[in-house]
């Protein structure tokens, strides 16, 4: 989705590292054209209409991010999404955090099995 809703030249920044918690924290952030406050509210939710037309007019059927946080939770993790639509002022900003159970092991992190 970051790249489906980014501008060519667009940048996407991902990055993983433990917490406190021995949690691993996996963010995705994009400078893409954002969600409005209506589609974050009901962005995991099955039962809502969350598809829109990527920046190069690639279709969507919305069943993506309700499923990536079905198997996330699955897992035992939490996922959570900070948004900002673009303006004439302001470009455009999207922020995935997840966090999952995990290690720390001398190659770096990795993800426990459930």
């Amino acid at each position: 989705n970051a790249i489906k809703f980014s501008h060519p030249g667009g940048s996407i920044a991902i990055s993983a590292q433990p917490d406190r918690e021995a949690r691993i924290v996996l963010v995705l952030e994009d400078s893409g054209v954002g969600m409005p406050e209506a589609v974050v509210k009901t962005l995991f939710e099955f039962d809502q209409i969350s598809s829109r037309r990527g920046t190069l007019g690639e279709p969507g059927t919305g069943f993506g991010m309700p499923i990536a946080a079905k198997l996330i939770q699955s897992y035992g993790g939490t996922i959570a999404v900070v948004s900002r639509e673009v303006t004439a002022d302001a470009p455009g900003l999207t922020r995935f955090e997840i966090r999952l159970r995990g290690e720390i092991a001398e190659e770096g992190v990795r993800a426990a099995a459930a």
